[in-house]
């Protein structure tokens, strides 16, 4: 049984500086195709079948670009973000021969393709639906490098903590345009440079994942 204490324990990012600035902006800096494929290396991580792919360029002061990614996958509990997504660098399989419950062979292996969306944006929004229930909580790079140098703890925002799905989840992403209610993990990342968003329009959505 889990224990109760244990699943309450407040999610926090702990962190490096440089990791942050090295391992998430300089090596995925302006790289767009790099940080689709991590993020789809973690779509195909937890067994997703299908990938939506999908860019919006501002038109106004108002709205703000974005790369959005959702899946069909297996999705995430708040535990499993706190100690598995939160921690950089956590190895995904201890052995080469581990696979998922789907039967495949993790594409990712350091742990660090989560930093990746920060290659081309300022915040990253990941809403995830898993066991009935979600969880949709926002990174924000500014927050992460305000923290300075050395090791830091940063405390994402979490909007929906394990939200039971059938309460007002759509609603509340309706609210906030940051995904799609079809299950799995939709990521999105905001403030991407308009110029970059109108060169990749020719991103196709729908694209399956071949198993």
């Amino acid at each position: 049984m889990p224990d109760p204490a244990s699943e309450q324990r407040e999610a926090v990012l702990t962190f490096d500086h440089d990791i942050i600035e090295h391992l998430g902006i300089k090596l995925y800096q302006n790289k767009a195709i790099n940080v689709l494929a991590e993020v789809v290396a973690n779509s195909w991580d937890a067994d997703a079948t299908r990938v939506w792919i999908d860019t919006f360029a501002a038109n106004t002061a108002d709205e703000m670009s974005y790369l959005s990614v959702a899946d069909n996958g297996l999705g995430m509990t708040y535990v499993t973000i706190r100690d598995n997504y939160l921690v950089i660098g956590k190895k995904k399989r201890q052995s080469p021969k581990d696979e998922s419950k789907g039967g495949r062979l993790p594409m990712g292996r350091k742990g660090i393709g989560n930093l990746a969306p920060f290659g081309v944006a300022r915040r990253v929004d990941v809403v995830t639906i898993c066991e009935g229930r979600t969880n949709w909580f926002t990174l924000d790079l500014d927050g992460l490098l305000a923290m300075g140098d050395g090791k830091a703890e940063y405390k994402p925002t979490f909007h929906t903590p394990d939200l039971p799905v059938d309460t007002d989840f759509a609603s509340v992403l309706a609210n906030d345009q940051t995904g799609q209610a079809h299950g799995g993990s939709p990521c999105r990342a905001f403030n991407l440079p308009t110029a970059w968003v109108h060169r990749n329009r020719s991103a196709k959505t729908g694209r399956r994942v071949s198993a």
